[in-house]
């Protein structure tokens, strides 16, 4: 009896070992054993795969860590993303659809579909992110606007306090977006057109949120004509630099921004005169090094209305932007000490200050031949010349006047232009005259404006399609119903709003040309007859179309 126990222990061992080996073996990654088990497959789902198929476009898929639970499958012309979940042997895609799932080995199977462990498609989803992301993207409320450059530097600002942006380092990781290396903070994206999906906010590139038209977005703007140029800005490369007037917090605002290939690359921390009042015109922008580390810095010149409650004065804010590689700053210093010196007309006199030279002792005359400044005849009219091409419609803002406006002594300008007023959320009343076509009708009526005692009136460009038109779009024309040497359209204003908001003034050759309407009649024809039909109801039975461009 005891040799018999002595012969079967070693068997008895080594069947305990083959079936707690078995049994391990099963659930061992890359074992040839099926994984049913769902918290297991939770764990081997993670990474990339390849769709088995023996024709058709090859196909990738991408699984997140269990935590997150999204997924993207990928080809040429397939972009798909959303989340995944487990629940007993089943997996759901994008919270339905529930697909039975089982990793056997190397092969992934999911429902249908077959798929084979790939460790290249994690590089490879990688390298596709990395090249969607590149832009400007702002969120869905508008409120946090992120740009991600080629050169693995990103900047962030919010919309409504966008003074002190922030900057780091990012990265792909597999699915996630990794910020400034914390790889524990980081969330999954999945961009998909103009749209960016990060964890559990969305973004859209910028300018192209569907839902609201361009000029509503708060980080958009208008291209400042004829003032972009290319500069190299030493990381950046050779770049544009172009300036925008962007439409902020009931005001105009200027923003910078360097643009490569017609992409946004990077934007300048906000100019210094958006915190002081209205945007009035940029008169200079420059690239110049001015530390001489061998990298350009950016010079910026532009004329500023603060508001002080009654009326608006105007400022000239001249700031500098010193390179630091990957970003730029302001230099509060100097841009306070350059704003503050008469002394400073142009960018060279910004240069010499800085380099501790004085600028060159001015006179009167060419004091206001200045980069970007209005030439002055001795009478102190605007040489209108230089807007004789100029086709932008143009209104006159009168007054900001907080609280009751004296109608009374508006009402003495009615001669001069169709009144309007636009109350703010913030007790403001902005008075405005117009409509004028070309810049140079809207100075000469505020000339007139200034002279008769509201000296801190300004032309606003409110449209600028006319002069931005293709050549071979079809021509605006205006419907013309008067031709005056005196300008006076008192009896326009006492019209109608329905009417006064169709009454144009263009100024040609000594006369005032008084016209209904801006329209294609190319492409809609009935529209001359309806101005025809207005200007015969209000007395104007021999007008006729012109083309303004």
């Amino acid at each position: 009896m005891k040799t018999r126990h002595i012969t079967y222990l070693p068997f008895m061992v080594l069947g305990l070992f083959l079936i707690s080996s078995c049994k391990n073996g099963a659930n061992r990654p890359g074992s040839p054993q099926s994984i049913t088990d769902a918290d297991r497959i939770r764990t081997e789902i993670q990474g990339g795969w390849s769709l088995i198929s023996a024709t058709g476009e090859p196909e990738k898929w991408y699984f997140t860590d269990a935590p997150t639970g999204w997924y993207t499958r990928f080809s040429e012309d397939v972009n798909q993303s959303g989340t995944w979940a487990i629940r007993d042997r089943d997996m759901y895609l994008d919270g339905s659809d529930p697909r039975a799932v089982q990793i056997d080995g190397a092969i992934l199977k999911l429902g249908n579909y077959r798929l084979q462990r790939d460790t290249v498609v994690n590089r490879e989803l990688e390298q596709r992110l990395s090249r969607e992301i590149l832009g400007t993207w702002v969120s869905d409320d508008s409120l946090m606007v992120y740009e991600f450059m080629a050169n693995n530097y990103y900047q962030y600002r919010y919309t409504d306090d966008p003074s002190v942006p922030s900057d780091g380092d990012w990265r792909i990781s597999g699915m996630k977006l990794v910020l400034d290396d914390n790889v524990s903070r980081a969330d999954p994206i999945a961009i998909q057109s103009n749209r960016l999906q990060w964890g559990m906010m969305y973004f859209y590139r910028e300018g192209e949120r569907p839902e609201l038209p361009p000029a509503a977005s708060a980080a958009e703007g208008t291209l400042i004509s004829g003032r972009a140029f290319s500069a190299d800005l030493g990381r950046f490369g050779e770049v544009t630099v172009a300036p925008y007037q962007v439409q902020g917090d009931l005001r105009y605002q200027l923003a910078i921004k360097l643009l490569k290939d017609g992409s946004s690359v990077y934007t300048m921390p906000e100019f210094p005169g958006n915190r002081l009042g209205e945007f009035d015109g940029l008169r200079a922008l420059a690239a110049r090094d001015i530390n001489g580390d061998g990298v350009n810095d950016l010079l910026v010149m532009a004329d500023y209305l603060e508001d002080t409650g009654n009326r608006l004065e105007p400022h000239s804010v001249n700031a500098v932007y010193t390179n630091l590689g990957r970003s730029f700053r302001v230099d509060n210093a100097l841009t306070d000490r350059l704003s503050s010196s008469d002394d400073i007309r142009s960018i060279d006199d910004m240069v010499k200050a800085i380099r501790g030279e004085r600028p060159a002792a001015r006179t009167a005359a060419n004091r206001s031949e200045s980069s970007g400044s209005s030439k002055r005849s001795p009478s102190g009219s605007t040489n209108y010349s230089k807007y004789r091409n100029d086709k932008s419609v143009c209104r006159i803002r009168v007054a900001a006047v907080k609280g009751a406006v004296d109608r009374e002594r508006v009402a003495k300008l009615a001669d001069l232009g169709i009144i309007s007023y636009e109350a703010t959320d913030k007790g403001f009343t902005y008075v405005y005259l117009g409509k004028y076509i070309g810049k140079e009708t809207a100075y000469r009526i505020l000339d007139r404006v200034k002279a008769r005692g509201h000296g801190s009136a300004f032309v606003v460009v409110e449209q600028d399609f006319i002069n931005a038109q293709q050549q071979d779009a079809p021509d605006y024309s205006t419907f013309q119903v008067a031709s005056l040497k005196k300008l006076d359209l008192e009896s326009f204003n006492a019209l109608a709003d329905s009417f006064r908001g169709d009454i144009y003034v263009t100024y040609n050759s000594g006369y005032y040309r008084l016209s209904m309407g801006l329209y294609q009649k190319q492409l809609y024809p009935y529209i001359e007859e309806e101005f025809r039909n207005m200007a015969a109801r209000l007395g104007y039975g021999d007008g006729f179309s012109r083309i303004v461009n």
